[in-house]
């Protein structure tokens, strides 16, 4: 529409190898929103290692690189933060798909939880200051990563020196005072269900009123001076960035050479072509996976 600007995706936009362009368009996003009274907390970038490009937020990404991941989502926090809106990277960790996403348990080793899953975040808080940090709805290791005191105290503020709050969306865990003893400050998908669960832990001393003091205060730390969260009555008008946005979306195009003449895929060079299943787009296959065969594709 008129009022409207398309950025190129995350994924494109790390394609460019161009953190000040990352930070430019993170700016011109977030920047119609810090013209609105109140505050803000932009649900952003999303870290998620990139495995598959059907996996639903697969454009929200930035890259299956670790370090590109962790760089790209610095500059993006910057630039959302540099106009007096906070950010809070969403995926922490192992979101590496949408479907059944909280219903998937990612088993990794120590070793690949470190340098596939948590490098990012961890380049990423060497080089920005985000407010909060989004927990991922899947589980790692068997334990939901809300719930996880590994992930959201041991490793995120215990190691790493995070001192925001950690928030988490559309998590299906159910013992909610396990996520808020693990370090989940904030719910957004809270209920009077979550709160009767909490409180009964609570008389249950199950859990101590020390620990959820502690991550209400996190909580009213970030809240203190700062004035009330506002509803819009109408979408922020996003401003002439059309140009930036034409200048990203030319930056993130990548021209690949057709060394030894791989393209077009002739013959000569492929027999057979095999197809291998997907994770989020399985529904739409199997009508298309059968055309295919009936042509001598396998």
């Amino acid at each position: 529409t008129p009022d409207s600007v398309s950025f190129p995706g995350n994924a494109a936009l790390a394609s460019s190898w161009n953190l000040s362009l990352i930070e430019e368009v993170a700016s011109a996003i977030a920047s119609p929103v810090a013209e609105q009274d109140g505050t803000t907390v932009l649900l952003a970038p999303e870290m998620s290692v990139l495995r598959n490009p059907l996996a639903g937020c697969s454009s929200s990404c930035f890259s299956e690189d670790p370090l590109v991941v962790g760089l790209a989502a610095a500059a993006f926090v910057n630039g959302v933060q540099s106009t007096g809106v906070w950010a809070a990277p969403q995926g922490f960790a192992a979101a590496c798909q949408t479907t059944n996403a909280d219903k998937y348990d990612v088993v990794a080793s120590p070793r690949a939880l470190r340098e596939i899953y948590l490098r990012g975040f961890e380049v990423a808080l060497e080089g920005s200051d985000p407010v909060a940090v989004g927990a991922s709805s899947n589980r790692v290791n068997g334990t939901w990563a809300a719930a996880s005191n590994d992930l959201l105290t041991a490793v995120l503020r215990d190691e790493w020196g995070f001192d925001g709050f950690v928030t988490t969306t559309n998590t299906q865990c159910i013992a909610t005072s396990d996520m808020v003893s693990a370090g989940c400050d904030f719910i957004a998908a809270g209920s009077a269900v979550r709160a009767d669960t909490l409180l009964a832990a609570i008389a249950a001393d199950s859990i101590s009123v020390e620990v959820l003091d502690r991550n209400v205060e996190r909580l009213l730390s970030f809240a203190a001076g700062r004035s009330g969260i506002t509803l819009f009555e109408s979408a922020p008008k996003p401003g002439d960035a059309s140009a930036l946005a034409r200048r990203a979306a030319a930056e993130s195009i990548v021209l690949l050479e057709n060394r030894y003449e791989a393209l077009p895929v002739t013959d000569s060079l492929v027999e057979n072509v095999a197809l291998f299943e997907v994770t989020d787009s399985t529904a739409l296959l199997p009508a298309f996976g059968r055309e295919l065969a009936g042509m001598g594709f396998n």
